[in-house]
């Protein structure tokens, strides 16, 4: 039987899996997920001819017609395309990969004999993104909420809309709710006016700032060995380097009249606050120190109020900058030094300065000060781990908020806290920026996927291969003492949870499930089926045991970050960061009893094998060091002198060598040496090696650790994306 014309929009079944071109969706068992109108039109180019071997050249063509584009484009939209629809890539059921010929489409489909209704029908093919000046078809309306996936038999069209749009209010303000109901006059849009691709490049574009009027979007990308600042119109187009003074830009800030930007820029070791004409040009050097996490622009243009690191403590404090005499003064005090502010966001008003308070554990709260009286108070609970946020008006916010293993935008409502849920693209959404004036959202919609890689040691230059993969974060991968098991945390359950699988990768079984704002560090007891892991709760990192056999979890009792399990599996290592520094604790697991063993900032700690020695590291200082372990007063000795700040993590320990990451001729490599750091072996390159992750089996034959197979950062402009409901519009 022939198929039917691409451009019927008509939806089809195929396995189980429903696609509906007009609303880019497919739904399944598991629910509904929207695509990308590219990822849309592959899959319609699939559908009408399953079985049908189609070239890379023929994709190409369909997918980007009279333009030249990278092979590597149709490599991401095919990969995208199967992590949409849950394909595995090794063992497809969807989309087989024909070596040297092209891709095959698998299934059998079925198309539905009643077409969509007009009204519904929105464009498929998504145009160039270097023909900026045509209608970007990604901006139509699109359906904005999880649903349960319909039966295969198709709804009548009116049915459908009214069923739908029940469904959509239902969830959008029934179960997506978090707390009371929002206050009465802003909510979420069932549908946005208008969702625009701004960005579609290789690469990371990111933190995207609205001007004032809406019409022009500020953001930083990497151009000639730098990140520096563009502008491009609300439409993606008319892109131009804004500032190409030399350093790492950040920070872009806009003046309420839209004629300046304030940004950080970074050159060497000194960073700088800077202003420079929306029109681009030459910049003005404000004031320099240290580095800077989020820039706000007074209304009246002469303060400029910004978080700034001291060298002295690592830590950042809000300041306000005076244009008129340069002096600058420190803002928001607080009792605990040790905290860092950063992320300053002034009100619509003017009045109130929210930024982001993070304390020694980890834990985000978002605060607020008043800036006629200098009071500071909190405007949510702790655990609000946040990716940025921006104000909507003065009683809403727009925030990134960690949420079931990764970031949603959230719309939260200051007069109750209560919170609903934007529905966005990509894996998670961040770095929002609002125009109020004109009703306009932009953030980052963040892609990447993490997978488990394994290194023969005996046979360092064979190939490196993946162990466990998935289009999700698969990482912090270790083997049970007997080898016959891998531990390590993963997304693709939708929250970041412990997993575990045989030693193969293969038979994957979810062993939490506790949906916490972060989860990390799990390490195998010593013998037996226990292991442990740290999670965040209330503010504070507890360490749970897991039977990795029944399933059970049961907390330890110890707060703190899991470091590892002590050689008789009576007690557990682990760090916590008291008054600015950080210290390892053992924990007697029989009496709740801690003993701290090391001080001046350690973070990282094992015992030997033995048990005789104590191995760690510290959080900003180079190296490895051990010292005899029941010998608390004796002399660290430093052991592996370039194990570096950033890989302080990737370090563990076999029954006879120690293996740890180190810098070498700009690449990151893996090594092998004695305990006393001796008779060093180079293992080879660890290409795009993800922290935590690096880890060793007990006898020292296979290292583990993450790799970053796919890491993007796009910009996606929404229009109206929240309503009055008091409006009549």
């Amino acid at each position: 039987m022939s198929q039917p014309e691409l451009s019927e929009d008509r939806p089809f079944v195929f396995s189980n899996q429903r696609a509906q071109p007009a609303t880019n969706t497919l739904a399944s068992e598991k629910g509904e997920v929207r695509l990308e109108p590219r990822l849309m039109t592959l899959l319609c180019l699939f559908a009408s001819h399953p079985g049908h071997v189609w070239s890379r050249e023929e994709l190409l063509a369909r997918l980007w017609p009279d333009t030249h584009v990278a092979e590597d484009a149709l490599t991401r939209a095919v990969s995208d395309l199967r992590k949409a629809l849950g394909d595995d890539p090794r063992r497809p059921t969807f989309i087989a990969t024909i070596p040297k010929r092209g891709y095959r489409f698998l299934p059998t489909v079925q198309f539905e004999t009643r077409p969509v209704p007009p009204h519904l029908e929105v464009a498929t093919a998504m145009p160039s993104a270097h023909k900026k000046d045509e209608p970007d078809p990604a901006s139509a309306p699109i359906e904005r909420a999880p649903v349960t996936a319909p039966p295969a038999i198709p709804w009548q069209p009116v049915i459908a809309v009214l069923l739908g749009a029940v469904a959509l209010v239902f969830l959008i303000n029934g179960v997506l709710r978090r707390g009371p109901e929002p206050p009465p006059n802003l909510t979420v849009a069932a549908l946005p006016e208008q969702e625009i691709v701004l960005t579609n490049y290789p690469g990371l574009e990111r933190q995207p700032a609205l001007s004032p009027d809406g019409s022009r979007i500020a953001f930083v990308k990497e151009h000639n060995g730098f990140r520096r600042l563009f502008l491009t119109d609300s439409h993606g187009g008319a892109e131009r380097l804004l500032c190409d003074a030399d350093g790492d830009h950040a920070n872009p800030t806009w003046f309420a009249d839209g004629t300046r930007l304030a940004f950080s820029r970074r050159i060497e070791d000194r960073t700088e606050l800077v202003v420079c004409s929306a029109m681009g040009g030459q910049v003005t050097p404000l004031y320099r120190g240290g580095a800077v996490d989020g820039i706000a622009v007074g209304h009246n243009h002469r303060f400029i109020y910004f978080a700034e690191q001291h060298d002295h403590t690592a830590h950042f404090q809000l300041q306000r900058l005076d244009r008129e005499n340069g002096a600058v003064i420190p803002l928001a005090e607080t009792d605990r030094p040790h905290h860092s502010d950063i992320q300053p966001r002034l009100a619509p008003d003017g009045s109130r300065l929210a930024f982001v308070r993070v304390s020694e554990a980890g834990a985000h709260y978002l605060m607020q000060i008043d800036l006629a009286n200098g009071v500071t108070r909190p405007l949510t609970e702790p655990d609000m781990r946040t990716k940025g946020f921006a104000w909507v008006d003065d009683q809403h916010l727009v925030i990134a908020k960690h949420q079931q293993g990764t970031y949603y935008l959230w719309l939260l409502a200051l007069q109750d806290g209560s919170e609903t849920w934007l529905p966005t693209r990509g894996e998670r959404s961040i770095t929002p920026s609002f125009s109020p004036a004109a009703g306009t959202l932009v953030y980052e919609k963040v892609t990447y996927n993490k997978s488990i890689y394994v290194v023969d040691t005996e046979q360092p230059g064979s190939d490196h291969r993946p162990l466990v993969a998935s289009n999700y974060y698969d990482c912090e991968p270790f083997f049970s003492p007997d080898q016959t098991r891998l531990l390590f945390t993963s997304s693709r359950s939708g929250t970041l949870e412990l997993w575990c699988t045989d030693a193969s990768g293969q038979n994957p079984r979810q062993l939490t499930k506790r949906d916490s704002p972060f989860l990390t560090r799990p390490r195998w007891a010593k013998s037996g089926p226990e292991a442990a892991v740290s999670a965040l709760k209330a503010g504070t990192m507890h360490i749970y045991i897991v039977n990795a056999e029944t399933g059970t979890v049961r907390d330890s009792g110890a707060t703190g970050m899991l470091c590892d399990w002590s050689h008789d599996n009576t007690g557990l290592y682990m760090a916590r960061t008291e008054n600015g520094q950080s210290q390892l604790f053992h924990f007697d697991l029989e009496s709740g009893r801690e003993t701290l063993v090391q001080g001046n900032d350690a973070f990282i700690g094992r015992e030997s094998p033995d048990g005789r020695r104590l191995f760690f590291s510290y959080r900003r200082r180079t190296g490895l060091w051990s010292r005899p372990l029941h010998q608390p007063d004796a002399k660290p000795e430093l052991v592996i002198p370039d194990l570096a700040v950033n890989q302080h993590l990737n370090w563990d320990l076999s029954q006879q060598h120690l293996f740890f990451a180190a810098e070498l001729d700009g690449r990151t490599h893996a090594f092998r040496a004695d305990f006393n750091g001796e008779n060093r072996r180079d293992l080879g390159a660890l290409p795009r090696l993800a922290a935590p992750s690096l880890s060793v089996s007990r006898d020292g034959k296979k290292l583990l650790y993450g790799r970053v197979l796919h890491y993007e950062i796009d910009l996606i402009l929404t229009r109206k994306p929240f309503i009055d409901k008091g409006s009549n519009h």
